[in-house]
C-alpha cells in the first residue's frame, strides 16, 4: 500500500513520521528513535488496550499478535526488517525496525 512506497521511496524516516502521527492522535505514551540505521519505538501504554480495558469490551488474547502481523506485512513490502518484544497486559512494547543486515 502507500505506507510501504512511501517507506521503499524515504526509508525509516517516513516509518518515523506516521508512527508519531497515530501515537500522537491517539495520545500514547511512547518515544521513538532514530539513528539513521535503525528505527525503535517504546510504547509504555497502549491507547487501543487502555480504551478497551477502560471500558470493560474483552480484550482478545492474540490482539498484539494481530497488529503484529499488518506490520510485518507493510515492512515486507517496504523491505524493512521487524522485531518486537511487547506485554500484553501492561499495554507496552519495543518495537526495532531496521534495514538489510544488523
Amino acid at each position: 500500500g502507500g505506507l510501504s512506497k512511501r517507506i521503499k521511496k524515504q526509508g525509516l524516516k517516513a516509518l518515523k513520521k506516521h508512527l508519531k502521527r497515530i501515537l500522537d492522535l491517539e495520545e500514547a505514551k511512547y518515544k521513538v528513535y532514530n539513528d539513521g540505521r535503525r528505527l525503535l519505538l517504546e510504547v509504555r501504554r497502549c491507547p487501543a488496550l487502555e480504551h478497551m480495558k477502560e471500558r470493560g469490551y474483552p480484550v482478545m488474547k492474540k490482539f498484539c499478535e494481530c497488529d503484529i502481523i499488518v506490520t510485518k506485512g507493510i515492512c515486507k513490502n517496504a523491505g524493512i526488517e521487524f522485531k518486537i518484544k511487547y506485554n500484553q497486559k501492561k499495554g507496552s512494547c519495543i518495537q526495532e525496525f531496521w534495514k538489510g543486515k544488523r
